[in-house]
């Protein structure tokens, strides 16, 4: 066995058990200069105030403090941060592994080796077809400049990856999408899930793709999933958000998970220490007696379930995700 995995997952390991923030995503803003059809970001989140410089430092240097390693700068889009680099050169200053989402519209050779020059450990650019299809996605004409983008930061020597969702609009752009990264010689980063409107609004699941589609889409990309001979047990049920996984928003609000937006607290009003350490949440988690219609679920063994996505869709961090549902149904086919 490879013994860096091995190192990785006794980390993990001990990081869940211990409670131990080791992975961040920090939201530095909800604005963006597109309109991505899938986005779980409301229009209405873009004119929210913002945290200043210093209280987005503060909570890195908290989580760095409780033992935080990886780190993640998402947005909206955020290099429309102009204090972007000063944070990213911070969470370097603390030996954070930082990774940065894009759309990649605003990389330029300037920006490129500002980004070399911080020390990025990878940077994540969306791409979701080709130019007619991608275009279409993001609601702009910038196909091209995320294309450049990419090669530029290849040229400059900087990790990068390409991300995308596949849904009803862009399933047939997928092998242009391989083709692109094989090109691009990148790593293609794919999903199939979409996630609802943070502030509950479900219009844009209607974009994931049916039954029919999820499974000759998994068939013919051979993808492969973990161990469906789980046992109907309370861990068999619980992931990351909490336990060795947090999102800080915007706003300063503290989440289990990027795609659970829960507020555990805020950092204007309290310390991220004294949220973090608040057992509120985790009792509610561990409480195995509100997962009696998961333990009753015939597709249990087959389900990867996301509490997010099930507080999103239904407003309880015990509901049933239809989205989640769909997906497990597929794969008790395969």
């Amino acid at each position: 066995m490879n013994k860096t995995f091995t190192l990785q997952k006794q980390l993990f390991l001990y990081s869940y058990k211990k409670r131990i923030p080791l992975y961040s995503v920090v939201e530095l803003t909800y604005r963006c200069n597109l309109n991505c059809i899938h986005c779980y970001i409301p229009q209405s989140y873009r004119s929210y105030k913002e945290l200043t410089t210093k209280e987005v430092k503060n909570v890195i240097y908290s989580i760095y403090k409780l033992g935080g390693l990886y780190l993640v700068f998402s947005g909206g889009e955020p290099f429309l941060r102009k204090d972007i680099f000063d944070l990213i050169d911070y969470a370097k200053s603390l030996n954070f592994v930082v990774v940065l989402f894009s759309n990649g519209t605003l990389i330029t050779k300037k920006i490129a080796k500002k980004i070399l020059k911080s020390k990025v450990d990878k940077v994540e650019i969306s791409i979701y077809g080709d130019k007619s299809t991608h275009n279409k996605f993001v609601g702009k004409d910038v196909f091209d400049k995320v294309l450049t983008a990419i090669c530029i930061l290849k040229d400059f020597g900087i990790n990068t990856a390409i991300k995308t969702v596949v849904t009803k609009e862009n399933l047939n752009d997928f092998l242009k999408l391989k083709l692109i990264s094989q090109k691009l010689n990148v790593e293609l980063k794919t999903d199939f899930v979409i996630s609802a409107k943070n502030n509950g609004d479900n219009s844009n699941l209607e974009l994931m793709l049916e039954e029919k589609d999820l499974l000759k889409f998994f068939k013919e990309n051979r993808l492969n999933f973990k161990n469906f001979s789980k046992k109907k047990n309370l861990k068999s049920l619980l992931c990351s958000a909490g336990f060795n996984l947090v999102c800080v928003s915007p706003k300063g609000d503290v989440y289990p998970c990027v795609a659970f937006p829960y507020a555990l607290g805020n950092v204007k009003y309290n310390t991220f220490e004294d949220i973090w350490y608040d057992k509120n949440f985790i009792i509610k988690m561990i409480d195995k007696d509100n997962y009696k219609e998961c333990f009753s679920c015939d597709l249990f063994r087959f389900c990867n379930r996301c509490p997010g996505m099930c507080f999103v869709e239904t407003g309880s961090f015990y509901g049933c995700s239809k989205v989640l549902k769909r997906v497990s149904y597929v794969l008790s086919q395969i």
